[in-house]
């Protein structure tokens, strides 16, 4: 009686959604299965989803590929975290189609069907439909990193964010380490195979973001030698403005280095206008992993920008 308890108590926990209780996905976050019969279609969709990424010092694509054809597809392979099945069937009617499901054998998991009437009609349409599965997949991997972060974060490291700046930010609950200066927080893992970080700090409204941040990271990381500063190379940035629920943010994507030494890595930052207090609030992420890949770790770190949030009314103060 114990045992059928807590097997029907663990259902109805499992069901408030509507849902099973589902086993965790296997494979690493970026790693998709792709599935399918058609070795000039899988070629396709792997070129696509394997280009190199923006913003790192190394090429890394942006994904990480592995193939199987459709009879291989099983109970144990279809547990992976993200999987694109290319399908097809001459009944599917005359256009490529590209439809998903979330959390369907394991969670979090993504599955893409494309489906096409024909090799042609595949091949002539892909170029438009590319670039949705490409957003479809990277908004599927940040979005299972905010719902872990959601569960499992720094509530030490949240908790001084709130006290000390008057923001909110989610900060991995590894990054341990941490540091705080004038109008500036850090925290990091101090990794031993490559070292995450995240700042929080603020500058003037209408500074220069580059500008600030270099006086900024100067001021508050310096170097090993006091001729030793971190600065940002220019020629690597790219800069864009999004609108969100949390409010209008810059996002800054580039490369740091370490002047006079060999130290440096990617970053990226966001940048939110916090008009009660008259300041910009900007949340950065570096890596410093001169070893290893940088994708995955820099990609973790970008997903707790995204929950930096400030009130903009007067309970906000």
């Amino acid at each position: 009686m114990v045992c059928m308890a807590v097997v029907w108590m663990l259902a109805s926990c499992g069901n408030r959604s509507g849902k099973a209780l589902l086993p965790s996905s296997s494979g690493r976050p970026y790693e998709v299965l792709l599935v399918g019969n058609e070795p000039q279609l899988r070629t396709l969709v792997r070129s696509t989803l394997t280009t190199e990424i923006q913003g790192l010092p190394q090429s890394e694509p942006a994904f990480d590929i592995s193939t199987i054809a459709t009879e291989q597809l099983n109970a144990l392979n279809r547990q992976a975290r993200n999987i694109v099945i290319i399908v097809i069937d001459r009944k599917s009617g005359g256009h490529l189609r590209l439809t998903h499901q979330r959390d369907v054998y394991a969670s979090p998991q993504v599955i893409v069907r494309l489906t096409a009437p024909d090799v042609a009609t595949f091949k002539r349409e892909w170029p438009q439909t590319a670039p949705r599965l490409t957003a479809l997949l990277e908004r599927a991997e940040l979005m299972a990193a905010l719902r872990h972060l959601k569960r499992q974060s720094n509530a030490e490291a949240n908790r001084r964010i709130e006290e000390v700046m008057h923001c909110q930010l989610l900060v991995p609950s590894d990054l341990t380490a941490w540091k705080q200066g004038k109008h500036f927080l850090w925290f990091s893992d101090n990794g031993n195979d490559g070292m995450r970080n995240l700042c929080l700090y603020t500058l003037p409204l209408g500074t220069d973001i580059l500008h600030g941040r270099d006086s900024i990271m100067q001021a508050n990381i310096p170097g090993e030698e006091p001729h030793m500063r971190m600065t940002t190379v220019n020629s690597t940035v790219n800069k864009w403005r999004i609108k969100g629920k949390n409010g209008e943010r810059i996002i800054v994507r580039g490369l740091w280095e370490m002047e006079h030494d060999a130290m440096g890595g990617p970053f990226v930052l966001h940048v939110m206008t916090d008009s009660i207090r008259h300041r910009l609030l900007v949340a950065e992420a570096f890596v410093y992993a001169p070893a290893g890949k940088k994708r995955n770790k820099v990609k973790e770190l970008e997903a707790a920008l995204y929950t930096l949030y400030c009130r903009q009314d007067a309970k906000g103060r």
